[in-house]
């Protein structure tokens, strides 16, 4: 299946990220890489610094044991709620969308998750 954008193909960045950092807003698709004991934190650019619309695709890989956490900005929110999004732990394999809706009630929408089963 091929990603378009409008009439051609859309280019998908891809990034894997194995300690605490930043996405950056030409990322698509992220990686967080959890490689052994310690929680890895992924920080979401500001919904208001970001395009309206603008997607990221994140998945949880690696198989430690610490967990992946989705943080939005300072008093910024996921889903309207605020606090981290833990998108995977204990080596399970999840992976979520998530599209800037510059609602400041909503934040970043998760609009497909997807969890291991165990």
């Amino acid at each position: 299946m091929a990603f378009r954008e409008g009439d051609r193909p859309m280019d998908i960045a891809f990034r894997t990220i194995s300690a605490n950092g930043d996405i950056a807003s030409d990322d698509t698709l992220i990686v967080g890489a959890v490689t052994d004991s310690n929680n890895v934190t992924l920080q979401l650019p500001s919904y208001a610094d970001a395009t309206n619309g603008k997607m990221y695709i994140i998945k949880r890989g690696g198989n430690g044991a610490g967990n992946l956490y989705l943080a939005p900005a300072s008093g910024e929110k996921i889903d309207g709620a605020t606090g981290n999004k833990t998108i995977g732990s204990n080596t399970t394999q999840n992976c979520i969308i998530i599209v800037n809706t510059s609602l400041a009630y909503v934040g970043w929408a998760i609009v497909a998750e997807y969890i291991q089963p165990e």
